[in-house]
């Protein structure tokens, strides 16, 4: 039987977006770093947001825990943003080839070169 993490109220103190971090803080004072994956929403974070979370060990030796699976509790209009199924590129491009209108300078490319054509320009000005 696994134990059930703790979850943890707290407030977005600052999120940078530039760096995809910020910090979290309980109401004791304690501040927790989180990354911008473990908030699974659309929007940034804002300083003020009430959130709920879990700690998890730090990724670098020697730091506090971090924050994770971190859930915003103050907006009814949140919604979590879905997981997007990666397309598969092959058959979109072979639908777009088949729809698209034949230019016939594109065609051009693809007929070969007449052989009297070449070797009028092997002997060319140079």
């Amino acid at each position: 039987m696994q134990q059930q993490s703790q979850r943890i109220i707290g407030r977005v103190r600052n999120y940078r977006p530039a760096q995809g971090f910020g910090f979290l803080v309980t109401p004791d004072g304690t501040s927790h770093y989180f990354h911008i994956l473990e908030y699974p929403y659309a929007d940034d974070p804002q300083p003020g947001d009430q959130v709920e979370f879990e700690l998890k060990p730090s990724h670098k030796k020697g730091f506090p825990p971090e924050a994770c699976a971190i859930k915003k509790l103050n907006a009814a209009q949140a919604t979590p943003v879905q997981a997007v199924q990666p397309v598969q590129a092959a058959p979109l491009v072979e639908a777009m080839q088949a729809a698209a209108p034949r230019s016939p300078a594109v065609d051009s490319l693809a007929t070969p070169i007449p052989a009297e054509v070449v070797e009028a320009g092997k002997g060319g000005a140079r």
